[in-house]
């Protein structure tokens, strides 16, 4: 019994810590992003000017050479339901992604862009799928909670919050003894590996 009532408990705050975090920090570089822009705000929109100047977003970094890399990292808010009936499972999360853009490359007063996801139509962005999810949902209140960001190198980031239900094949034989892994499988829709080549951002 006191098993039992201990770990619902401990779930819910372990949950609540980690869904507090990406807020308080959101919160904190947004401020601090609101002060830079008042000082360099002429400047940052001459940047962008020069760097979407002659820019075609329909062409993936490095098209016509090398392969492009897109590093990706999950961070998971909340975990379940998980459904052994219809075998599927349900998380939100932050979804980041990772690339260098040889075109984006600038020189200026600031080290990175901080911009509003109104950027993420103007340059190239991975066509990224989750191959096993039967439902996705891109979260738009009150805004698009998107992050955009542009390093002075090309290196650009690229959140997301999103929530999948995805499918998860569980072997219930052995019940109540049982144990199951589910996966979250994404790749892209248009380009194959000799192309776009994806790898995890690990710390």
């Amino acid at each position: 019994m006191t098993l039992v009532s201990k770990i619902p408990k401990t779930r819910f705050i372990l949950v609540f810590s980690l869904a507090s975090t990406p807020a308080f920090l959101l919160f904190h570089a947004n401020v601090h992003g609101n002060e830079r822009e008042k000082i360099n705000s002429d400047d940052i929109t001459r940047i962008l000017d020069r760097l979407l100047d002659g820019y075609d977003n329909r062409l993936r970094p490095g098209s016509g050479g090398g392969v492009t890399e897109v590093k990706t990292d999950i961070f998971v808010t909340s975990f379940g339901p998980v459904s052994d009936v219809e075998m599927e499972y349900t998380m939100d999360m932050f979804f980041r992604q990772t690339w260098v853009d040889e075109r984006l490359k600038f020189e200026g007063p600031t080290e990175i862009l901080r911009l509003n996801n109104l950027m993420v139509d103007k340059i190239w962005t991975p066509d990224t799928f989750f191959r096993n999810s039967k439902k996705s949902i891109s979260h738009n209140m009150t805004t698009p909670n998107k992050l955009f960001r542009i390093m002075k190198n090309g290196t650009v980031l690229y959140t997301m919050r999103l929530t999948i239900s995805a499918e998860c094949p569980m072997r219930l034989m052995d019940f109540p003894m049982d144990g199951h892994a589910c996966p979250l499988r994404f790749g892209s829709c248009e380009y194959c590996r000799c192309f776009l080549k994806r790898g995890l951002n690990c710390p």
